[in-house]
């Protein structure tokens, strides 16, 4: 199975979509190291949990993206 996005280059929202595309993988892991390692890093419990509750919300669902 193949999945292509295309992306009109010429098009200055279709340019910042690309770049946030680009970046969800990096957005993802920070997202997710502050949820499960954030307390090893000195994140307060407090911001952990707001952070997890805005994953939640939001249908991010890190077990679907690191399996």
């Amino acid at each position: 199975m193949k999945a292509v996005l295309e992306f009109d280059l010429d098009e200055p929202t279709d340019q910042e979509r690309l770049r946030r595309y680009m970046k969800a993988d990096d957005m993802a892991h920070v997202l997710h190291s502050l949820t499960e390692l954030g307390e090893e890093n000195d994140v307060s419990p407090e911001v952990i949990k707001e952070v997890s509750k805005w994953c939640h919300d939001n249908n991010i669902n890190f077990e679907e993206i690191y399996t």
